[in-house]
């Protein structure tokens, strides 16, 4: 510390008002009853540059921009991850809705003789479930559920009643109540928004789950619809709800992971004829399956929703 006495510059007259101290650069002014911040001109200013007081740190360290980076790329990694998490949750759970439905159907099988919807109907009556004709394709007893004999794709008959005999049977969760053996909703059409009443809706959202025969065959659908037209019919002939990727998850868990073959395959027909021909891929289907016309479409198109529907064999 240095002591500097002066006259000129801090003085009254002749006499000395007090003594300057030097602290390092910062002088103070002692009078000896107070010390007062003097300021020579000695201590660090802060620069200025157009218009903006600058310190003397202007930005952060390459160890504080590392940390930051560091943890937006744990957050990005989160989102992502949980996000796989999703998915995968979601296919299990379409996967364990699909077996539970099968075993319903088998459970209803081995308890009253015939397969829900296809029950005749002095049977059905005997067990307490809704009334139907007996006639072809309405409570048959023919071991197939079907719609009618001429067209497979259709909501009404033993379609229609499948879903309304298991929920009566209280061998499924949800309650369908207003199903009849007439096409649609009694034959009136149903909206989108009110599907979900006749037919369960999927796990894999905005899809739904149905039911049908080909070819000797009955058939789990998994599929999307924007709702039914009066004379049964699905409206668009179903719509491309899924993507490749996500029918390819659940075929390789109950099935060979193989889109045209096994127990749950993307089998097309060509729908307006009693016995069509299997394996022309129609607009709906072109990008769902691969150019070797076998597979799942799992490149170009993998998480694209181009998929309208896929089956899957009730029986295991």
């Amino acid at each position: 510390m240095q002591e500097i006495y002066t006259t000129h510059s801090i003085s009254g007259g002749d006499k000395i008002l007090g003594k300057i101290r030097i602290f390092g650069r910062h002088p103070v002014l002692d009078t000896g009853s107070r010390i007062i911040n003097y300021d020579c001109g000695l201590s660090p200013r802060p620069r200025v540059k157009h218009g903006v007081t600058l310190t003397g740190r202007s930005g952060f360290t390459i160890i504080e921009l590392a940390v930051v980076l560091v943890i937006v790329f744990i957050i990005t990694g989160g989102v992502l991850v949980g996000h796989d998490l999703i998915k995968a949750a979601n296919i299990r759970a379409q996967v364990s809705q699909i077996e539970d439905y099968r075993a319903a159907t088998m459970a209803f099988e081995d308890k009253y003789g015939y397969l829900p919807g296809d029950i005749p109907a002095a049977d059905a009556a005997q067990f307490g479930f809704t009334t139907r004709s007996g006639a072809a394709s309405q409570g048959d007893g023919d071991g197939f559920i079907s719609a009618s004999l001429l067209y497979w794709n259709l909501y009404g008959g033993e379609t229609a009643l499948f879903w309304r005999d298991l929920s009566d049977a209280k061998l499924i969760d949800q309650v369908f109540t207003t199903a009849t053996e007439a096409y649609a909703d009694n034959g009136a059409a149903i909206a989108s928004n009110d599907l979900y009443k006749f037919v369960p809706r999927a796990k894999l959202t905005g899809n739904y789950i149905g039911v049908l025969h080909y070819l000797g065959k009955n058939y789990f659908t998994l599929f999307g619809a924007s709702g039914v037209q009066a004379n049964g019919d699905y409206d668009a002939m179903w719509i491309a709800a899924l993507t490749p990727h996500e029918l390819y998850s659940v075929d390789v868990k109950i099935d060979d992971g193989v889109a045209r073959t096994g127990k749950m395959t993307l089998l097309i027909p060509t729908p307006a004829t009693v016995n069509p021909i299997i394996g022309a891929v129609i607009p709906s289907y072109a990008n769902c399956v691969a150019a070797d016309g076998i597979n799942y479409n799992l490149t170009t198109y993998a998480n694209k929703r181009v998929c309208s529907a896929s089956w899957i064999d009730i029986n295991k």
